[in-house]
């Protein structure tokens, strides 16, 4: 099955009203979250391979220096913080994508993904001609070259986690200096006429490995960031890479040999949490399709099961089984697929979100 060729002709309004945190798949740039966005397409910020932080940002330029050569070296880390805002990098859309998300918020490329930069090693070469190939195939106007590096790919663990409630931290700040100025302006109009304020409602989403870092990284926030988060919406999520691995590789072994040897993956521990301790107060929907071979049906209903009997502080779960598209064509796969997510998503969206 290939993606449709023709642009979604039913897309629902955008809402101002939500801000939306979303992480792609395995391998994948943030190119690719525009499949669920419509016309509006993503913005992607440079990340710390590409973009060194400017000295206001930076505590101890010595040692930050060294951090960011280290990490270029694949030696060490860069890390971002939520403070930082990394320079525009670019905007890409997806001609055929229906709205299922809105307002997703700019944020720094996967840590994996290289731009414009030459590499001798031929695993390189085929993964920036697979970017190339996906891009056309899912009609997605990115117009960069560029490639995942192997060794920094991490699969949603405690790397793309960290990464992942980054940029939860960076939307609350939105949302929070939103609200200041919407305090301020009405505090201004306060005797002639006062508007009625926009409460921005924070979405989570996340798509295969994405779905599974959004997922895990929702049950271990902290309170001052789940109180927050209005929904999270996960698309075809693994309960763990090892399970994944065996039930839908064809050679189980040599696949996990290589994400140990060859990736940025440290085990299994990151693919749990502690049910007790969960902060989140919101509904978790979850979407999954009969057709879905990458990532089997009883891996994520596993995650089901796990928080409808061991999380009751969830208010809700919600599960949208789609009947036709396979793993990564969800979004842009079948029409009557399209229908039925965009339904599912309004829906959420009035419930929770309005």
């Amino acid at each position: 099955m290939f993606p449709r060729r023709t642009p979604y002709e039913n897309s629902p309004a955008r809402r101002p009203n939500i801000i939306t945190v979303a992480t792609p798949g395995v391998t994948s740039s943030r190119s690719q979250i525009s499949r669920y966005t419509g016309v509006d397409g993503v913005d992607v910020l440079e990340n710390a391979c590409s973009w060194q932080p400017s000295n206001n940002c930076i505590t101890n330029e010595v040692a930050a220096a060294e951090e960011l050569a280290a990490f270029r070296r694949g030696r060490g880390n860069y890390v971002l913080t939520a403070e930082e805002d990394p320079p525009f990098l670019y905007h890409a859309s997806c001609r055929v994508a229906p709205r299922l998300l809105h307002n997703v918020m700019a944020s720094p490329e996967m840590d994996e993904i290289a731009y414009n930069k030459f590499s001798l090693n031929p695993l390189n070469w085929f993964m920036m001609l697979k970017e190339v190939i996906v891009s056309a195939l899912f009609s997605i106007s990115s117009k960069r070259c560029m490639y995942s590096q192997a060794r920094m790919t991490n699969l949603g663990g405690e790397r793309d986690q960290a990464a992942c409630q980054r940029e939860i931290r960076r939307a609350v700040r939105i949302i929070k200096e939103r609200q200041s100025v919407t305090q301020g302006d009405n505090d201004v109009t306060a005797h002639s006429s006062p508007g009625r304020p926009l409460h921005l409602k924070l979405v989570l989403f996340g798509c295969s490995r994405g779905a599974t870092t959004t997922f895990y990284t929702a049950m271990k926030i902290p309170l001052e960031l789940a109180q927050y988060v209005s929904l999270v919406v996960v698309e075809a999520p693994f309960d763990t890479l090892h399970d994944v691995i065996a039930s839908s590789c064809w050679f189980p072994r040599f696949a996990l040999w290589f994400f140990c040897n060859f990736c940025d993956y440290g085990g299994n521990e990151p693919y749990s949490f502690v049910p007790g301790r969960v902060q989140l107060r919101c509904p978790i929907a979850f979407v999954l399709s009969v057709k879905d071979t990458r990532v089997p049906n009883k891996l994520t209903r596993r995650l089901i099961e796990t928080v409808k009997n061991e999380c009751p502080q969830i208010p809700a779960v919600e599960v949208l089984e789609l009947k036709h598209s396979r793993h990564p064509l969800m979004a842009v796969g079948n029409r009557e697929d399209q229908d039925a997510y965009v339904a599912f998503l309004e829906r959420l969206y009035d419930t929770y979100c309005s």
